[in-house]
């Protein structure tokens, strides 16, 4: 048997052999030491567990970017959390503890390029935010909503005005709303 971390390295019969859970990869003592247990939520294990070097090395870089990220979108930084994803260590369709996500605060700073170029790179526009229960659309029609050039790329890109979220809204249902107390006005001054 082989360390998969260190290709090449013959492990002998009495060599105490360890499993990193991340990667799967069989290792040695050297290469998976006690010193380099992580928590690994994503795949069920909330405490500390065996993991190689090497994936020891990305899951604390990861901590450091859900961190960073955080408080770029807390801060409503788009050009911070942009910049993380250059490190390719989150996914586009990241979403913080408050529920926002950079396609979220892209539409919010009605940011038309970087629209484009996040839904180009994969990031979901139907998706519904686990803390806020609204879509990008969603956002864009409750904060935007009077900048129709933004809603109106959303839908070109493929965000679905029906999508009904939990509570029983969608981007059409909001925008009736919205519209509703403009369409009373104008009825009532003629």
């Amino acid at each position: 048997m082989l360390c998969h971390v260190l290709l090449g390295k013959k492990l002998e019969s009495t060599d105490t052999r360890w499993h990193c859970k991340h990667c799967g990869r069989s290792c040695c003592i050297k290469c998976c030491p006690n010193s380099s247990k992580r928590p690994m939520p994503k795949f069920g294990f909330s405490s500390p567990v065996r993991s190689c070097l090497e994936c020891s090395e990305l899951l604390d870089a990861q901590n450091t970017a859900v961190d960073d990220m955080e408080a770029a979108l807390e801060s409503r930084d788009l050009n911070a959390a942009l910049s993380l994803f250059d490190r390719r260590l989150l996914d586009y369709d990241y979403e913080s503890a408050s529920g926002m996500t950079c396609l979220t605060l892209a539409v919010l700073q009605q940011r038309t390029g970087v629209i484009r170029h996040l839904v180009a790179e994969g990031a979901a526009l139907n998706c519904v935010s686990r803390a806020r229960c609204q879509t990008p659309l969603m956002a864009g029609v409750m904060e935007v909503g009077d900048n129709l050039d933004i809603l109106k790329l959303l839908v070109s890109l493929g965000a679905n005005a029906d999508l009904v979220t939990p509570d029983g809204d969608s981007a059409l249902s909001l925008v009736r709303c919205l519209l509703a107390p403009h369409m009373l006005l104008e009825h009532r001054t003629k």
